[in-house]
């Protein structure tokens, strides 16, 4: 095999191989977990729940909407709330915020940190050494938990066996076209990452907002969360498999989150979820390596913080392939036809578990077909922040903690950002012309409809190319 055959091969195999195993995964996760039976018992609630809300340039009203959730809670006399907030523009309101609920009855208590040490997990710290129940709960604002969580929830962490248990996560907007996407989204990830993967019998992850612990291991045991990481649920995740605890998930109580409705709010959340997955998994990959687990385990737990390597290595490969493909007058996919039809098997049935995975919760077949092309086309768009994300974590670039933009925040820009989307759509569209009048038709057709992802977006959140 030449230089040109060799590099037209590896291009291919980098646009096919990592999204087909990821697909074939998810797949295979999501059959598995339609058999799950689960009916999780509730118990009463003696002990009390600290219910620890951190908060950065994140809606007043947001927050106010959350803890009046909580006040509505039948064992909210069993909760304090303690909010966390290095935000000095609203620490005044903040204050009128705990005196009011306090005087209805709640127990809230306000913490500020004037030196924002320690990304998120410093003000998780911040209210875990604050907190006084015998549980810990990390609740975003946006977010919706039904009291029955805690209740069932509770009685598994009283068995000793978990040291924290995590709830079905749901997406409580479908107000754009974006947040609907990402909706149909969580449903079949949920269904294929949480309750595949639990079904199983593999390491189950925490999850940000939606994980209730026990105080005594955040404390004792693990010393609260590592400050120099930025994804803090996967963190503490795999420090708790190391340390020989387990997480149990519970599929039939969800816990509601806000969506993004943009494509800027989105693209910094995969951007920091990218960043983090990586970074724990470097800094952690020895105690990966050396817990208790089995090798299939302590595997599959790497290829859960390897998750967003395949969406980079299929960027790589599409400007590989382009590149390739002109520079040597070439067809790629053509000559492997082969591996392109296999993809496409993988893919048709990867469409089908999406379908049937929303078909439970009442969506039509065209809708899901419709919502997966959404979130494939803004996840395309996503890829060169997702890949420079990853970047980052490899070079061991230490970089701030940004939330995603939710709320009134959600349309407002920091600054002015180069609109790299823009670049590679120019690119990908003028290589795929140049490829299909040379007679290229399958690798300038392919990427003449990988660069639609990025049409897509430009079209639908114009502004938020040029907004960081």
């Amino acid at each position: 095999m030449d230089e040109a055959s060799l590099a037209s091969l590896m291009a291919v195999a980098l646009v096919v191989i990592p999204s087909a195993l990821t697909m074939v995964l998810q797949s295979i996760y999501y059959f598995k977990g339609r058999r799950l039976a689960q009916k999780a018992p509730r118990r009463g609630i003696d002990e009390e729940i600290s219910v620890v809300v951190p908060v950065r340039k994140e809606p007043l009203e947001l927050l106010e909407a959350c803890i009046s959730r909580i006040h509505r809670w039948s064992i909210r006399d069993k909760v304090e709330v303690i909010i966390v907030s290095d935000d000095e523009a609203f620490l005044e309101n903040l204050k009128d915020i705990a005196y009011k609920w306090r005087a209805n009855g709640l127990k809230v208590h306000y913490a500020w940190r004037s030196e924002a040490r320690g990304y998120r997990t410093g003000a998780l710290n911040v209210g875990l050494y604050l907190s006084r129940g015998k549980y810990v709960y990390i609740m975003d604002v946006d977010s919706i938990v039904n009291e029955d969580f805690f209740h069932k929830s509770i009685k598994i962490l009283s068995e000793g066996k978990a040291w924290c248990v995590v709830g079905r996560w749901y997406t409580i907007n479908e107000d754009s076209r974006l947040s609907q996407a990402i909706s149909y989204s969580m449903n079949y990830i949920v269904d294929s990452i949480y309750r595949g993967r639990s079904s199983l019998n593999l390491l189950i992850m925490p999850t940000g907002t939606g994980t209730l612990f026990k105080r005594e291991v955040l404390i004792d045991a693990l010393k609260g969360w590592d400050e120099e990481r930025i994804q803090d649920d996967m963190d503490i995740g795999v420090r708790i498999h190391w340390m020989g605890g387990s997480v149990e998930y519970i599929d039939e109580e969800s816990i509601g989150v806000l969506a993004p409705s943009r494509f800027k709010s989105f693209r910094i959340q995969q951007e920091r979820w990218a960043y983090g997955a990586t970074d724990v998994l470097l800094s952690k990959l020895k105690l990966i390596m050396g817990c208790k687990k089995s090798f299939l385990e302590k595997f599959e737990l790497a290829l859960f913080l390897l998750q967003y390597i395949p969406l980079a290595l299929t960027f790589i490969g599409a400007a590989a392939l382009a590149v390739t493909s002109v520079m040597n007058g070439v067809d790629p996919l053509k000559s492997y036809w082969q591996l392109g039809l296999v993809w496409l098997f993988i893919a048709a049935v990867y469409t089908a578990s999406f379908i049937d995975s929303n078909a439970r919760r009442g969506k039509d077949a065209l809708s899901s077909i419709i919502n997966l092309g959404r979130i494939s086309a803004v996840t395309i768009a996503a890829s060169p922040e997702v890949f420079l994300g990853i970047l980052k974590a490899l070079l061991r670039v230490k970089v701030r903690y940004r939330r995603t933009p939710k709320g009134a925040f959600e349309a407002r820009g920091e600054r002015l950002r180069t609109p790299i989307e823009l670049l590679f759509l120019t690119m990908f569209i003028s290589l795929g012309i140049l490829l299909v009048a040379r007679n290229a038709l399958f690798t300038g057709g392919w990427l003449l409809l990988y660069s639609a992802g990025y049409l897509y977006t430009a079209i639908r959140w114009p502004k938020d190319l040029f907004m960081d």
